[in-house]
């Protein structure tokens, strides 16, 4: 099973609303986050790398970037790209997220919001106009999109609302 099976969409609109929709949940949860919730630090982050929970929130901004570069190259007449956005775009995954780590770790709390909501809506932005052949595939997203869906989902699951969850049930214990 392709990682994106578990998403049926039939157009662009059907797509670019469950983006939102995901989106829209992060959001919610992250504007909530105080200062010191950001600075949490993340088990079981991507290998190697320690993270806190604002370097989770702006490697999901990251990887909607580099998605938008991918919708940017899917404008021109070449045949659709199936394939991660790291593939299309030749990327180190290492050498990527450990960069993004050492940017984002201590930044405070609005520039990583800001980067966030910037992220997407640049991404937005940025496959609005694609022909939905660039998007969809036999009623699935295409796989470069798979940053802003299920990716996003597994850290925002793991990543941010888990060690935020378990940090205040622990407050409220005390």
């Amino acid at each position: 099973m392709s990682p994106l099976d578990y998403l049926d969409v039939t157009s662009r609109e059907d797509l670019l609303r469950e983006i939102d929709r995901r989106w829209h949940e992060l959001d919610v949860f992250v504007r909530g986050l105080s200062p010191a919730e950001l600075r949490l630090p993340v088990e079981g982050g991507e290998e190697g790398i320690t993270w806190d929970v604002g370097v989770a929130i702006a490697h999901i901004a990251l990887w909607k970037r580099n998605a938008a570069k991918v919708a940017t190259m899917m404008q021109g007449p070449a045949t659709p790209d199936d394939r991660y956005p790291p593939f299309v775009l030749g990327l180190d995954l290492n050498a990527v997220n450990d960069e993004a780590a050492s940017t984002w770790a201590a930044r405070p709390r609005d520039q990583v919001l800001a980067e966030h909501e910037s992220a997407h809506e640049d991404l937005l932005q940025a496959i609005a106009t694609l022909d939905e052949s660039r998007l969809i595939v036999n009623g699935k997203p295409i796989r470069w999109l798979h940053p802003m869906l299920q990716h996003a989902t597994f850290h925002f699951a793991e990543h941010i609302r888990k060690p935020v969850e378990a940090h205040r049930a622990a407050r409220a214990e005390h």
